[in-house]
């Protein structure tokens, strides 16, 4: 029984370091970029780029939308050891009538999330801001 439990924890830890070597991961500078809020000069810039941001959360986060208003986008998630990725983004105001967009992104993974979620956030980064007003 003893080396069923060996060849078993063996096939775990190769499938789990496979599945680490096979997912593309995020540069330093890409890591960097993802962090850095994103900035819409006006109120209605800031709309149309808060709407994309909600649309592409919806249909590529692992989790389903629980808070959805001006300010915040939050889904579920993460849970239970789950490399799905959860998304939360706040809108914060400036005097000059735009807006601060910061992203965060996700998953209760000790291997990491699937996507990156550095990647993933560069990817929403881009949607959203390939909007025009």
């Amino acid at each position: 029984m003893n080396k069923i439990k060996l060849i078993g924890m063996m096939v775990f830890i190769a499938a789990a370091t496979w599945g680490c070597a096979t997912t593309p991961k995020a540069s330093e500078e890409q890591k960097i970029a993802a962090m850095m809020p994103v900035h819409c000069p006006d109120k209605q810039t800031c709309e149309v780029q808060w709407q994309r941001a909600q649309a592409w959360v919806a249909s590529h986060s692992a989790y389903r939308m629980q808070i959805v208003s001006d300010s915040v986008l939050q889904t579920y998630g993460p849970m239970g050891s789950d490399t799905g990725l959860a998304f939360m983004l706040t809108k914060t105001p400036n005097l000059q009538g735009g807006a601060a967009i910061t992203i965060r992104a996700s998953c209760d993974n000790m291997f990491g999330c699937i996507p990156d979620r550095y990647l993933a956030i560069l990817s929403l980064k881009a949607d959203m801001q390939s909007a025009g007003p």
